[in-house]
């Protein structure tokens, strides 16, 4: 396999390709009760308002016609599930399953969940290795701020892929290229010397995560190559939208019904 060699202006090194799901899964796992604080100052508390609309992106591209009574919903690398509780808020005929690998970030996700929501399912599993029974049943598939962190994305978009019953929608939160392209400078100054500087507020203390990321925002594709990813996969229909400047980016693309 491939190895990272991805470096910032600090000198930290992305994980190997084969040693990231485990890196991840502590490192993760560390930071998990700070995590929802970091999202907070490093966004502006606007990433609330990011998942906000691509929840909304998923339910109104659900293939017109073919809405089912149920809709059920998987949520992949959920962590502290703001996306996974968005979709199951307010609406109890609505099944949504809440899948990560940190076992830290689904406790926080649980401590969040109200006593009263019996539609959200919370599971420890591999996004990247979904079970058979999952195959075909999900009319959305939603991963936010996750798809970098697998091991082998394409692979996991054909995961997804396979998860979706026809018709069915998926939507991709992350990090991403910043456009147009004078501020490209500017935003790599605030994602390599300030995102640090705010994990360690938020943590309470220096932790190597807050390297991580945006060292790995800046390694990952840009919209344009993963656009095109999620077409090879066998998706139609692909858009994406940039907000502030690319600082998250919102993928979609439908499953063909045939």
């Amino acid at each position: 396999m491939q190895k990272a060699t991805m470096k910032n202006s600090t000198g930290y090194t992305l994980p190997d390709q084969e040693e990231k799901a485990s890196y991840l899964q502590k490192n993760f796992d560390e930071i998990a009760a700070s995590y929802d604080r970091f999202n907070d100052l490093f966004t502006g508390g606007m990433h609330r308002l990011w998942k906000k609309r691509t929840i909304r992106k998923a339910l109104d591209g659900i293939q017109t016609g073919t809405m089912p009574s149920r809709v059920q919903v998987l949520d992949l690398c959920s962590g502290s599930g703001d996306i996974a509780l968005g979709f199951a808020r307010n609406e109890p005929d609505r099944r949504v399953l809440a899948l990560d690998f940190s076992a830290k970030m689904l406790g926080v996700l649980n401590a969040k969940r109200p006593s009263s929501m019996t539609n959200l399912n919370i599971v420890q599993g591999d996004a990247m290795n979904l079970p058979q029974k999952y195959h075909g049943i999900f009319d959305i598939v939603s991963i936010g701020y996750g798809i970098r962190n697998l091991s082998d994305p394409r692979a996991g978009l054909e995961q997804t892929f396979l998860a979706l019953r026809p018709g069915g929608m998926l939507v991709i939160l992350e990090v991403g290229d910043f456009s147009p392209g004078w501020i490209e400078p500017m935003a790599r100054i605030y994602m390599e010397k300030i995102i640090p500087v705010l994990g360690r507020i938020a943590q309470g203390k220096k932790h190597e995560m807050y390297e991580y990321l945006p060292t790995s925002a800046k390694a990952f594709p840009g919209a344009i190559e993963f656009t095109d990813w999620i077409s090879d996969a066998g998706f139609e229909n692909v858009q994406f939208e940039r907000y502030m400047f690319g600082a998250s980016i919102l993928y979609s693309g439908r499953k063909p019904l045939s």
